[in-house]
């Protein structure tokens, strides 16, 4: 029992150190992609798209794309996929339209609030566009969430920001229309081989450098 218990720990253990170096490999355009994206909703008539995005150092950019029809659907993109959530049953009460509403009763004070450029900041910037119907707002918060109190653009980001959080507090990502795909199993960022090999298939158009 004892020598099965020891054969056990050992298999799970050789799989834990396996999932670590299963690198996910940042194979998508994520501007281009959460574009495709944004315009097949729109062809296919939704009007009500929320796309936030946001960066910070030298870590992927992510885009988290809201439409709303008769509720709220959501996908996140990134370098590495497209993901949507695995289940809405924790979190149905976020399924309405409260962040359009938000900002069609702010639209005009956020057209009109400017947010001063901080570059002491380390903060990620922020970039939300809004479509409603054939109209596009587009809001740049360069400290992102740290941005002005006082501003409508900061409020809102806040209320997105504040809504992922719920959101991703009850369910988890999952892949949807693009999978993610991964470096070969023995691949190390910390060898010299690989690092050379990583910059050839970025130029390439093989790995995608955000």
């Amino acid at each position: 029992m004892r020598f099965t218990f020891g054969i056990l720990i050992l298999v799970l253990t050789g799989c834990s150190l396996q999932r670590q170096h299963n690198y996910p490999m940042p194979y998508l355009n994520s501007i281009e992609e959460s574009k495709r994206f944004t315009d097949s909703l729109r062809s296919s008539g939704i009007d009500q798209i929320i796309v936030y995005h946001k960066k910070h150092g030298m870590s992927p950019r992510d885009y988290f794309i809201f439409w709303f029809d008769t509720d709220l659907h959501l996908r996140q993109i990134n370098a590495t996929g497209i993901f949507k959530l695995n289940s809405w049953e924790m979190i149905g009460f976020y399924r309405g339209d409260g962040l359009f509403n938000f900002f069609k009763d702010n639209q005009i004070r956020m057209s009109q609030d400017s947010i001063p450029e901080d570059t002491w900041s380390h903060y990620p910037y922020s970039d939300i566009e809004v479509i409603l119907q054939d109209s596009v707002t587009s809001l740049h918060l360069p400290n992102g969430i740290q941005s002005s109190e006082n501003s409508g653009p900061y409020q809102f980001a806040r209320l997105i920001e504040s809504t992922l959080f719920n959101i991703e507090r009850k369910t988890i990502w999952v892949p949807a229309e693009k999978k993610m795909k991964y470096y070969p199993k023995n691949y190390d960022p910390n060898k010299l081989k690989w690092q050379e090999w990583r910059l050839e298939k970025i130029s390439k158009g093989e790995i995608w450098d955000d």
